[in-house]
Formats: structure tokens, sequence, C-alpha cells
């Protein structure tokens, strides 16, 4: 393949490990990076044929610097981005015009994606941050390993004994770093409170059930949790419904 490309992920792994497959391939890396702010001063320089973006990075993430790349260039290159998320490819990406690779990358879906990559149009990529505009990254420790999750992958919040623990959609409750109040403040209209203790992700309210002792309660997916509604909060809680 005549073909150059310029990769950009911020773990060094990964980069190292694409860089590598596409020498496989016969692809050129002629620049690295680990930020989509260096991805959009490399492309400046290089003009490569292909840029390889991760979508989760610091700084600027790598639907703002295809935005950038795409907006300050006559002729863009194309754009791969490169994510281990299915939810942001599969659905948006699944298109001639675009392409979009599973992390971890192999030998097969590499190929795959560079044979149907085509040059990203503006209005896509548009499309694409509308999608992820109202999404804010909570940074929280896993074990050992800190990461920076997207907002949407949170199903609620709540305090006990003044600790905050936290429900992701694909892992068991954990400790979060941030107050309530943080939380809100930072996630606005995509949490609800639902009383003192508790924020729920609105997308995941499911039902809401009234017991014999007049109390409340609320379904969410992702949980076979159900969580008490204060009086206070009622009527906030039902217009999820509405």
């Amino acid at each position: 393949m005549d073909i150059s490309a310029i990769v950009i992920d911020d773990e060094p792994l990964a980069r190292q490990r694409l860089s590598r497959l596409l020498g496989d391939l016969g692809v050129q890396v002629i620049a690295t990076g680990d930020d989509g702010r260096e991805a959009v001063a490399l492309n400046a320089r290089h003009q490569a044929d292909i840029v390889f973006l991760d979508i989760n990075m610091p700084i600027k993430n790598g639907l703002v610097a295809a935005q950038e790349i795409v907006s300050t260039n006559e002729q863009p290159p194309a754009i791969i981005f490169c994510t281990a998320y299915d939810e942001y490819a599969l659905e948006a990406f699944n298109t001639d015009a675009t392409a979009y690779i599973l992390k971890p990358v192999n030998r097969d879906s590499l190929l795959e994606a560079i044979n149907k990559a085509q040059r990203v149009n503006k209005v896509q990529v548009e499309s694409w941050l509308a999608q992820q505009e109202t999404n804010v990254n909570l940074v929280i420790k896993r074990g050992s390993v800190t990461e920076s999750i997207s907002s949407d992958q949170f199903v609620y919040f709540y305090v006990n004994d003044k600790h905050v623990y936290t429900k992701l959609i694909d892992h068991p409750e954990m400790l979060v770093d941030y107050t309530l109040k943080e939380i809100e403040s930072l996630l606005g209209d995509q949490v609800i409170r639902i009383h003192r203790s508790c924020l729920v992700n609105k997308s995941y309210v499911e039902k809401m059930t009234r017991g014999d002792s007049s109390s409340t309660q609320l379904k969410l997916r992702h949980t076979d949790k159900e969580f008490d509604v204060s009086r206070r909060h009622l009527s906030e809680v039902k217009k999820c419904f509405q």
C-alpha cells in the first residue's frame, strides 16, 4: 500500500501496536501523538492520507480533532476512529463515508477499515458531536487503574456513611472521589436527585411504583435495586415519564 498515516492515541501501547500493524500492511506511519491537539498540528504539518484517532482522549477528544481537521483542510485526510466502546462505533460509523476499529485492533479489522475509509465530511462529524455534547467524563479508579469514563455509563450515585458509590452499566458498585453536589454540577440534566442521598441517570429510569405505605420506589435499567423517592423530589421524578 502506498499510504501514509498519523496515529493518535493516549495509550502508548495501543499507539505502538497500531503503528506496528500498519507497518506490516505497508502503511507508512509518518507521525504519532497522544491527544487531539497533536492530531490537528501533526496533520497540518504532514498532510497524511489517513489519520487514526482514538475517541476518548484528554485535552481534545478525537471527535473535536476530526472536526478541526476537516474544517481546516480543503482535502482532508480519511479519518478512522479507534474506540474501545462499541456503542460509539457500531451504529454511528457503519457508513461508507467513515470507518471505525474496535479495540483491541487486529490485522483483519484494520485492513477492512483502511479499505472502506473515505474522506469524512464536516456534516458527519458535527452529527457525531451533537450526539456526544451532553456527555462529560468522570475520572474513577477501578482497582489500580484510573480511567476517564463517559457520563452515559453511570446508572446511579448514592451516599452511604459519607462515601459516594456509583454503578456503571457494565460493572459492580464502586467508590468515587466526588460529592453528590459535584456530580450534580458536572452532569447537569443527565441526572436527577430522587432523595437527599441519591442521584440517578435519567436515561436509565424504567418505572415507578407506589408501596403499601404510600412510599414510592424507582426501578432503573442495569440494576436489580429499587430506590426510594422522597416526597420532596417526587414531582420532578414524575417528569421523567412525561
